[in-house]
């Protein structure tokens, strides 16, 4: 296999990879016939390395060739958004599923899946209907999205706090960030360059947060029944993210911090924790096999609970792509257990498909699972409980960066989302926002 990187394409700040026959890469024609391209778009977060190698057995069993398209999770959304929008579409972009329908409109862009074959061997397939039990999307999980902090478990022994790495109150929390800070290691990192990843913090707390006095507070909102001003715990949760900057629990560099830094970081022992989910585990211990991680669920507003999302990664095919009946075909191949085998082989994790062999979970993950999803000690995060607003989020996320280095208070930043709150669910006229 040869990795092509196209300097044209590259300025734009996408990378490619053309995944061809060794000396003939440019082959356009086999014993097969002629070579079908498909086009893959994807962003940093979510493209896997394992793709390739089920797109090399593709291609030697199919004859069809994947061209991915990756650019950065900062750029992703509003190039796929342009795409979409330009007649300049892919055959198969990634995005999360049903959350990112109203996103993506799937209805004007997407091809209806819910007649595919393998919509019959599917484990969840009630996460995936629209409102009219459609499915647009093809999931690569079963479910996802398992909020905790992990940490590295070789420096905390070093460190002497393996006793402590279970926290039962936030204070015990930020006392155990002082013993790391004060041995001259990083407690926790954060990659702010994308702010996606900081944001599962305050996505993941806030639930958990309102669950002690307002556990019905997201729903009300979604429904324009309450404002998010109206719930301090937003604003105290922003308060709890500016106190591990301000008290220099996060890595000094955080403004400029990569994905691939960040793992780097916690994987060398640079820094101790990580709050993320299972999807930066399984492909961060793809890269460090050595490596091996806690993890422990933050306790928030002092509650022994974490949160989960409603939705999962999910690939969808374009209706005006250049190749979709090719790109159909991909999934279709995707699905059957030889290559989801592969698959999970190198990212073990919770298959969307019966009869598939998941591998063996990281047991960070799987402590995480077994405690607090099977032990029904969960919320769903604040963006899957208002998946009409996710087309605004990245905004959202944004200002929690700026908020972290001074440009805004937290008060500001729920005051601003506010209005641009409802300002987005009235021109789109959803529920409780129509007048």
């Amino acid at each position: 296999m040869k990795k092509i990187l196209k300097p044209a394409v590259a300025a734009m700040g996408i990378s490619m990879l053309m995944l061809g026959v060794a000396g003939n890469v440019f082959a356009e024609e086999s014993d097969k016939g002629e070579t079908e391209t498909v086009i893959w778009f994807t962003s940093a977060t979510k493209y896997k390395t394992a793709y390739e190698t089920l797109a090399e057995k593709l291609l030697e069993e199919e004859n069809i060739e994947i061209e991915f398209q990756q650019v950065a999770d900062d750029q992703y959304h509003t190039m796929l958004k342009t795409k979409l929008a330009t007649g300049d579409a892919p055959d198969i972009f990634e995005h999360n599923a049903p959350t990112e329908y109203t996103t993506v409109k799937a209805e004007e862009n997407c091809v209806d899946l819910s007649d595919q074959e393998w919509v019959s061997r599917l484990v969840n397939p009630d996460i995936l209907k629209d409102k009219n039990g459609k499915i647009w999307a093809f999931p690569t999980e079963s479910s996802e999205c398992y909020f905790g902090m992990y940490y590295n478990k070789a420096l905390i022994e070093k460190l002497g706090l393996s006793d402590e790495m279970h926290p039962k109150t936030y204070q015990e929390f930020l006392d155990l960030c002082e013993k790391i800070k004060n041995a001259g290691v990083v407690p926790v990192y954060f990659p702010d360059k994308d702010s996606s990843v900081m944001q599962c913090w305050v996505t993941s707390a806030l639930p958990i947060a309102l669950s002690v006095n307002h556990p019905d507070a997201l729903e009300k909102i979604r429904v324009n029944e309450a404002k998010w001003t109206d719930y301090p715990e937003y604003e105290e949760v922003l308060n709890t993210l500016v106190e591990l900057y301000d008290k220099g629990y996060v890595n000094e560099n955080h403004a400029s911090a990569t994905q691939d830094m960040w793992k780097e970081a916690v994987a060398t022992g640079e820094a101790a924790m990580m709050y993320t989910g299972e999807w930066t585990i399984t492909d961060m211990l793809s890269k460090y096999p050595d490596l091996e991680l806690g993890s422990f669920a933050v306790p928030f507003a002092d509650q022994d609970a974490t949160s989960i999302g409603a939705y999962v990664s999910s690939i969808y095919v374009c209706k005006n792509g250049p190749n979709t009946d090719a790109a159909l075909k991909v999934l279709e191949c995707f699905s059957r257990p030889e290559y989801m085998d592969l698959y999970y082989e190198m990212l073990p994790g919770f298959p969307a498909f019966e009869g598939i062999n998941g591998g063996t979970v990281p047991q960070c993950v799987q402590d995480i699972v077994d405690t607090y999803v099977q032990g029904n000690k969960y919320f769903i995060e604040m963006n899957g409980a208002i998946p009409e607003m996710s087309p605004i989020l990245p905004e959202l996320w944004k200002s929690y960066v700026d908020m972290v280095n001074g440009g805004s208070t937290p008060e500001q930043v729920v005051e601003e989302w506010q209005d641009k709150y409802t300002e987005y669910m009235t021109e789109t006229g959803q529920t409780g926002f129509e007048g």
